[in-house]
């Protein structure tokens, strides 16, 4: 077997380490419903009171209407942070919650036993009917 020089044996495990670093380590989540282009439907209604205190307004996505349920996605006020929002139109209720870049996270719908899954691209696991590319119907 080929002996390696003293001063190349430091490198070579320099590079195998980070090889296995870089290669083992997966990559940033990522939410497809964020990256949808801006529309209309995304503006938040006037009666959410004040959803700048948690998410990007001009972030925000407006991805599905279910059971009488509006929903967006946008990135949150807080650093790596990403949130939903449920409105129900009809009764003029609505929940948001806010989760770190890449953790599930369910909410309870306004007024109904029904809850919301929201999940990266690479989410997995939630029971549920998928509503969009990142957020699953289920019951909480």
């Amino acid at each position: 077997m080929p002996r390696i020089p003293p001063r190349i044996a430091p490198l070579a495990l320099c590079a195998a380490a980070l090889s296995c670093l870089t290669g083992c380590a997966g990559g940033a989540a990522v939410y497809s419903d964020l990256m949808a282009p801006p529309s209309d439907a995304d503006e938040i209604p006037d009666f959410v009171e004040e959803p700048a205190a948690l998410l990007e307004v001009e972030s925000a996505r407006h991805v599905a209407t279910d059971l009488g349920n509006d929903l967006w996605i946008a990135e949150g006020t807080e650093p790596d942070t990403v949130c939903v929002l449920a409105v129900n139109d009809e009764d003029q209720n609505w929940v948001i919650g806010c989760t770190l870049w890449g953790s599930p996270l369910g909410i309870g719908a306004p007024g109904s036993g029904t809850g919301y899954i929201l999940r990266p691209d690479s989410g997995s696991g939630n029971d549920g009917v998928a509503i969009s590319v990142n957020i699953v119907r289920g019951r909480m």
